[in-house]
């Protein structure tokens, strides 16, 4: 495996570790931010690093190069880079459609003084960001059933 990989994984973990130690030693309201990225910054860190050392083992070094040569097959592919460019776009459509109609919601429940937290705001755009990425899965793994 590439060494870049490794020292990604070695900024994610301290990254992770700092935004930890900053929840752990501040009160202020950003400590959910500090909870969140200490928890992304440590699970892919160290993931990553675990991954590196496993993968650069002699032990796996057969397993390592067929995986690299398959996906780099995959990758190259003419018909899988069709399909995921038409995932892809069918996926950013929806996320557009999807962000319009919460525009228009949240207009209407600010306006009728229904809502003022802004957590409501960051919990849709949250959802909307998880429901773009499962289109977009969706769509390639529909177009995929095609060919």
């Amino acid at each position: 495996m590439k060494k870049s990989e490794l020292i990604t994984g070695i900024i994610l973990t301290l990254a992770g570790a700092a935004a930890l130690a900053a929840a752990f030693l501040t009160e202020t309201s950003f400590d959910g931010i500090f909870w969140g990225i200490a928890g992304a910054g440590l699970c892919l860190g160290i993931g990553k690093v675990i991954s590196w050392f496993h993968w650069s083992s002699p032990a796996q070094a057969d397993k390592l190069k067929e995986l690299q040569e398959n996906k780099e097959i995959a990758q190259h592919d003419e018909l899988n880079r069709m399909m995921m460019d038409k995932a892809g776009r069918i996926g950013y459509i929806i996320g557009l459609l999807l962000i319009v109609c919460t525009m228009l919601i949240l207009t209407v429940l600010y306006a009728a003084g229904v809502t003022e937290k802004h957590t409501f705001t960051i919990l849709i755009l949250a959802g909307l960001l998880v429901l773009q990425i499962i289109a977009g899965f969706a769509a390639f793994a529909h177009i995929r059933k095609k060919y």
